[in-house]
């Protein structure tokens, strides 16, 4: 199970633990004596695994939001590169048509002499 979904569940359980505790607690008449206490704890705790979860998941995602700014750069080097290439690609295509173009009229000027 990765992290997150751990960290959660913990979290959970431990809020759902607290809650369970506080309320028997409730039902035993004990609340006015110590619950009070005892469910502060509880909830700071399964806070703190929430807190703890929440920051491990903003610094992955900041770590992924890096990883993808430079993916995004290197693309649109990429990205550029190709279209230069592809330009030369067009100017070496139209030298080469014109060459053809003047080699077709040179052979028809031969052909006529002969």
């Amino acid at each position: 199970m990765p992290f997150p979904l751990k960290s959660i569940a913990f979290a959970a359980g431990t809020l759902i633990a607290g809650a369970t505790l506080i309320g028997a607690w409730r039902s035993t008449g004990l609340w006015a004596y110590d619950g009070g206490r005892i469910m502060v704890l509880v909830l700071a705790g399964g806070l703190a695994c929430g807190g703890i979860m929440l920051s491990r998941l903003l610094a992955k995602a900041r770590a992924r939001n890096d990883h993808l700014v430079n993916r995004a750069a290197a693309l649109a080097r990429t990205v550029d590169r190709l279209k230069g290439e592809l330009a030369e690609g067009r100017e070496v295509e139209t030298a080469l048509r014109r060459h053809k173009n003047l080699l077709e009229i040179q052979l028809k000027a031969g052909t006529c002499e002969l």
